[in-house]
């Protein structure tokens, strides 16, 4: 309208009165308003529209967007990784992380499986793509006896990257994860300790048989809840164990070796799937002297895992000790004659009895 005065503001006239409702806003005739945008179109088609733009305008926004394209394909380069992830986080809405200046993560990750009772050992190492080496890591705990906790662990003496936490005998399922420095993504996936029943033996029952020459009942019971049990050397002692689960393998063993085996024993009537009795037997060296041995079973249930501190028993090995002999003489002085008779009286004691004298 103002580089072509022949239009007669016809043409914005027609812009203004195209909008809905206008016309009868302004009561103005529909029929007027279509003529009048007739005459503009007409007027204004041979007209040359490029001399009413400003092409200075122009090429300075393109330079302007070139400009900011280059800065943009720079960065790319240059900061490839950050740019990928901010288009999958503002365009695709993937959920992706940030770069991080500390990253670390727990050996083993995912959850743990622990028996009751054990030790769990729970490592934390700082990844080498870590620009920045935390002083120390944050463990957030949730026990359901106590509720949350949190600790500070500082990292080993010979190695600044690695950080160890013992939880001590696990009595109950426990929840954590770490925090260190700027990373918290273990937050989001947490650690579960789950825990497993060791199998063990619920009942126990010896039964022992001591060497024929000790004359002593035969055989003798013991209950497995005493927890000792005094017998002779050269004793064979037989095993009878109820076991808390189905087992893959029972041991015996004596001082930390092997003894002997334990083999599951099938009780009349029973079920599948319900308690077995595991049966052995094992002898002890017959050495004649006293001693302690410490008996242990070693067992592994039917998912591999062993019981590494189940219960143990004290034998105490009592030797034979040699017969005691009291003689006294009864009317005898200090002098006799060399074919005198001399009446003594013997009294011989042993605890397995005297063969001969």
């Amino acid at each position: 309208e103002s580089r072509f005065g022949q239009l007669g503001d016809r043409l914005i006239s027609a812009v203004l009165f195209s909008g809905r409702g206008q016309a009868e806003k302004t009561g103005a005739s529909e029929a007027m308003i279509a003529h009048m945008a007739a005459e503009a179109n007409a007027i204004a088609r041979p007209l040359p529209f490029r001399e009413v733009v400003e092409r200075r305008g122009i090429f300075r926004s393109w330079s302007v967007a070139l400009c900011a394209l280059g800065l943009l394909l720079g960065f790319g380069i240059l900061q490839g990784d950050l740019l990928n992830r901010w288009f999958w986080r503002n365009v695709l809405l993937a959920d992706v992380p940030w770069p991080q200046a500390t990253y670390v993560h727990v050996e083993g990750e995912g959850d743990f499986v622990v028996m009751r009772g054990d030790d769990l050992r729970v490592v934390v190492n700082v990844e080498d793509r870590s620009l920045i080496v935390p002083q120390y890591v944050e463990l957030h705990a949730t026990y359901p006896g106590i509720g949350r906790t949190e600790e500070r662990i500082e990292p080993e003496a010979d190695n600044p990257k690695r950080f160890v936490k013992t939880f001590p005998a696990v009595p109950e399922e426990i929840e954590f994860y770490v925090v260190a420095g700027d990373d918290r993504r273990d937050a989001r996936r947490p650690h579960r300790v789950l825990l497993i029943d060791p199998p063990s033996f619920r009942q126990v029952r010896f039964t022992v048989v001591r060497p024929s020459y000790t004359a002593m009942p035969q055989p003798e019971l013991y209950d497995g809840s005493a927890g000792v049990l005094s017998l002779p050397a050269g004793s064979r002692v037989t095993v009878e164990a109820l076991a808390n689960k189905p087992l893959s393998s029972a041991s015996i063993e004596l001082d930390g070796q092997s003894a002997g085996q334990l083999k599951a024993r099938a009780v009349a009537g029973a079920s599948a799937g319900s308690e077995t009795w595991f049966v052995g037997a094992f002898e002890l060296p017959p050495v004649n002297k006293a001693e302690a041995r410490v008996l242990r079973f070693a067992l592994a249930d039917a998912a591999g895992h062993v019981n590494r501190g189940g219960a143990k028993y004290l034998l105490q090995v009592q030797p034979d000790h040699a017969p005691a002999v009291e003689m006294k003489k009864s009317g005898v002085g200090a002098r006799i004659t060399p074919q005198a008779i001399i009446p003594l009286r013997l009294v011989v004691r042993d605890e397995y009895g005297i063969a001969a004298v």
